[in-house]
């Protein structure tokens, strides 16, 4: 029970990494793009 607890809280810190990642890349490449 432990085992898929512990699974279950990095699968959703991974997923909050990368939902992070993706919107500083959105935002880089709209700076980029606007000049």
């Amino acid at each position: 029970m432990t085992m898929v607890l512990n699974t279950n809280i990095a699968s959703l810190n991974a997923v909050r990494t990368l939902d992070g990642t993706s919107r500083q890349q959105a935002t880089a490449m709209e700076r980029l793009t606007s000049g």
